[in-house]
């Protein structure tokens, strides 16, 4: 599929009016579909409250848009250096790519020291 056509049909789906459904490009080429209900950081406070860890000992982290809430959400939200300047911009850290191993750098640097 083309690029103009996926960025169409985002178009299109969010003018058809889903009120449940929320559509979204977490990059130019890639259409994201979930319930409205549904994301990492509802995600993030189901399982700290199943298994009773607070907000303030979590490390979450992402590489896009759809992260942006769960690494607000969390003591401390680390942005990949690849993610979005807009992703980047709201984290409180930034950690490498994945390519040079950024999320074992973040894990060793914040939870292991």
């Amino acid at each position: 599929m083309s690029l103009k056509f996926i960025q169409d049909l985002h178009q299109k789906l969010l003018s058809m009016g889903f009120p449940q459904t929320v559509f979204y490009l977490s990059k130019d080429n890639y259409l994201e579909v979930t319930a409205k209900h549904v994301s990492k950081e509802h995600a993030l406070l189901e399982v700290a409250k199943y298994y009773d860890i607070p907000l303030e000992q979590i490390m979450t982290i992402g590489d896009n848009f759809n992260d942006s809430p769960m690494l607000a959400l969390a003591s401390l939200g680390v942005a990949m250096v690849n993610a979005p300047e807009g992703v980047k911009k709201s984290e409180n850290l930034v950690t490498a790519s994945n390519d040079q191993h950024g999320v074992t750098q973040a894990i060793i640097e914040h939870v292991l020291n």
